[in-house]
């Protein structure tokens, strides 16, 4: 119950960061939930590459689960509303903070997961 809730409050918290510098728009609901789901998941690799031993099936697994999503998140990112420029995607591998990072055209960043 507890990651729910830790999920929905990462949804919110994202999508008010969004529509503080966009707008509503009708698709950013459902982008910002995709945007939300897929950069949770991206930190549970990260957090699996710093705690755990693996063997090589499952690095090569999670190498190319974690490609994936960079490649799904930079796809959703390109989705949302234009904000004084396009919006960038920062990749960071230290689950100690935020992994996933979206930065407007001004350089204000918003922090997925």
């Amino acid at each position: 119950m507890a990651s729910t809730v830790s999920l929905a409050s990462d949804y919110r918290r994202v999508q008010d960061a969004l529509l503080a510098r966009v707008g509503w728009t009708n698709g950013i609901s459902s982008t910002t939930d995709q945007l939300v789901r897929a950069a949770r998941r991206y930190s549970t690799i990260q957090e699996r590459w710093c705690s755990e031993e693996m063997s090589e099936d499952t690095t090569a697994r999670l190498e190319k689960r974690e490609s994936a999503l960079e490649e799904r998140i930079a796809s959703l990112v390109q989705d949302l509303p234009k904000h004084d420029g396009p919006w960038a995607v920062r990749f960071d591998g230290d689950p100690r903070g935020y992994v996933v990072t979206l930065v407007d055209g001004n350089g204000s960043e918003v922090g997925v997961a």
